[in-house]
């Protein structure tokens, strides 16, 4: 089953402090940039499964691949994995910058699958997490109300990490 990993979360777009219009990096700067996403204290994995299933997702290079790897490792996702396929794939359409493409992403049922999990996993995300999901879900131009509602009360109910560390 899934569980999530405390204090494990990936900083996500944003965090940069830039407009988030920055131009697009070539694929393994991407890569790169993606693998450097990391808030205190998550280096550490409380399983090696997790981790490995991160580091597959952070060298998809194209949201067909990440779309793939939920499909056929969907029983060994953690919801961390999750929030990190949310992040990769904004990553991707952000850096693709093709509209035609990304409406085919948003409406693809396996990425609304990953919704769904997210959905149902709301009340296991921490802070950061669920910051992650929703900027993850700005870089996609996806309003998806009921997911970003639903995540509103954990967010002002738990206390904001402290960035300074």
């Amino acid at each position: 089953g899934a569980v999530v990993l405390q204090g494990t979360s990936r900083g996500g777009a944003g965090e940069s402090g830039g407009s988030g219009h920055e131009a697009p990096r070539p694929r393994q700067a991407q890569s790169e940039f993606l693998s450097t996403w990391v808030a205190p204290g998550s280096a550490v994995y409380a399983n090696p499964i997790c981790s490995q299933l991160d580091q597959l997702l952070i060298k998809c290079e194209d949201p067909e691949a990440v779309l793939t790897l939920l499909v056929t490792h969907r029983g060994v996702f953690f919801v961390h994995n999750l929030v990190t396929a949310v992040q990769v794939l904004g990553g991707l359409a952000e850096e693709a910058n093709d509209p035609m493409a990304l409406n085919e992403l948003l409406r693809d049922p396996r990425y609304d699958l990953l919704i769904r999990d997210v959905l149902r996993f709301v009340p296991k995300l921490d802070f950061l997490a669920m910051a992650n999901v929703a900027c993850g879900l700005r870089q996609l131009d996806h309003k998806h109300y009921v997911l970003l509602s639903r995540m509103l009360r954990p967010l002002l109910s738990q206390p904001v990490p402290d960035s300074a560390t």
